[in-house]
């Protein structure tokens, strides 16, 4: 989980902009494996007076084999 906490914050431009976070655990995650994390943003719009974007995340193995997969929102700036 934590490389695609990472992704998100480097999108969008710090930790601090990251304000929610839900995921589910599809598969192990071994010594060695190689990881990619990914994400699509899905809607942008307004919450609580900020302009945030909903993002659809997956954290993959390799291609088409997801481990974790989730969404997230992050504030816009």
């Amino acid at each position: 989980m934590a490389y695609v906490v990472s992704m998100l914050s480097r999108y969008a431009g710090g930790p601090e902009q990251v304000r929610r976070l839900r995921v589910r655990f599809l598969g192990n995650v071994l010594g060695g494996d190689r990881l990619v994390a990914r994400g699509r943003v899905t809607s942008v719009g307004e919450e609580l007076g900020e302009h945030v974007a909903e993002i659809e995340v997956w954290l993959e193995r390799a291609e088409d084999d997801r481990v974790l997969e989730g969404t997230a929102t992050i504030l816009v700036r």
